[in-house]
């Protein structure tokens, strides 16, 4: 049976059209010589990873990437994949894509956005 890539760790939630904070491959106490490339999906639910590809070349290294969420809400599954088979990459991991933050006014106008951004028509 191959050898393990390394461990896969990362946050539990995204906003949905945001970038998560890093998530990280470690292979310093697994497989620390370990040469090859990982590719990451997210099971086909719409989102990318930044970068697209991590690469070991026999020395032991934590590597991260950030996913970079759709505009859409639910749970994608993080799932590293090794290109040339040769090694078993890490365990897949769930993150949770959470809606922006959305407020209704009575007189009709709706704000939404997140933490970090607040996008809206308002009157003065």
């Amino acid at each position: 049976m191959p050898a393990i890539v390394g461990t896969l760790t990362g946050p539990g939630t995204v906003i949905e059209g945001g970038t998560s904070t890093n998530f990280t491959i470690d292979n310093t106490t697994i497989n620390p010589t370990y040469s090859g490339t990982l590719t990451m999906n997210d099971g086909g639910f719409g989102g990318t990873f930044t970068p697209t590809t991590l690469t070991w070349v026999g020395l032991a290294s934590a590597k991260t990437f950030v996913y970079n969420a759709p505009n859409s809400t639910g749970t994608a599954t993080i799932t590293p994949t090794n290109i040339a088979g040769d090694s078993t990459a890490p365990s897949s991991l769930a993150i949770i894509v959470e809606p922006r933050a959305r407020l209704l006014y009575t007189d009709g106008y709706t704000l939404s956005g997140n933490l970090q951004q607040i996008d809206g028509n308002i009157r003065g």
